[in-house]
């Protein structure tokens, strides 16, 4: 944005959401594909560490099972993808908020040499 024009906090604040988007939608692309082509058994993986840590911790089985029945609803792709992006979202526009009361400035009228 050349420096003759306003770059008021609206404006700033308006150029920092549409990044925090666009990296969150590339959040969102990235975490599909990760656990879905690059590392299907991700999940299996994190639900086995989970459940050997609550092993050790000498919970019953039922509990294990319960608590891992929850974990793998909330480890499936499509939540996981809808988490990365309102959290990516939320804090993102956080600091857009703070970052475009320092980038925000007046237009400054160019001068012409004579």
């Amino acid at each position: 944005m050349p420096p003759t024009e306003d770059f008021g906090y609206g404006r700033a604040l308006g150029a920092g959401f549409m990044i925090v988007l666009f990296a969150s939608l590339m959040g969102v692309t990235f975490n599909l594909v990760y656990t879905t082509v690059i590392n299907p058994g991700f999940t299996e993986v994190v639900l086995r560490s989970q459940a050997d840590k609550l092993e050790a911790q000498s919970l019953s089985s039922d509990k294990v099972e319960q608590i891992t029945t929850m974990t793998r609803k909330m480890m499936h792709p499509a939540v996981q993808s809808a988490m990365v992006f309102l959290a990516g979202l939320f804090f993102g526009t956080l600091v857009a908020l703070v970052t475009a009361a320092f980038l925000k400035r007046p237009a400054t009228d160019k001068l012409v040499a004579t």
